[in-house]
């Protein structure tokens, strides 16, 4: 009965993991949707002005860029863990990590040395 419990902690992580992988795979393409969606309005606007597709097209793959940038991040600090030290302003954010490596990050930070 006492070895069951590890085994089973260990299922409900690599569970509570491939939740996260999920969830942060459809955020990934919900934010390249989105990007691409920015991008071609932005290309067809371009267009409609008679602008040439030897300037269109770069235009809209760095308004791509610039947009999946930014809503790449935004979709990485959703599904992060954010640890921060009270006393210097330290800050760690972790993604896709078990709740013991947490945890363990989580003591590290509080006993590190404040130095400026």
């Amino acid at each position: 009965m006492g070895g069951a419990g590890p085994a089973r902690s260990g299922v409900r992580e690599r569970e509570r993991l491939l939740r996260y992988s999920i969830r942060h795979h459809l955020l990934m393409a919900a934010a390249f949707l989105v990007s691409a969606a920015i991008a071609v309005w932005a290309g067809v606007g371009l267009d409609s002005y008679a602008v040439p597709a030897s300037l269109t097209f770069p235009v809209a793959t760095a308004v791509f860029a610039s947009v999946f940038g930014l809503t790449g991040d935004l979709a990485g600090r959703a599904s992060a863990v954010t640890h921060r030290c009270p006393e210097c302003g330290l800050t760690i954010h972790l993604t896709g990590t078990t709740r013991e490596e947490s945890q363990r990050l989580r003591e590290t930070i509080s006993r590190h040395p404040h130095r400026l």
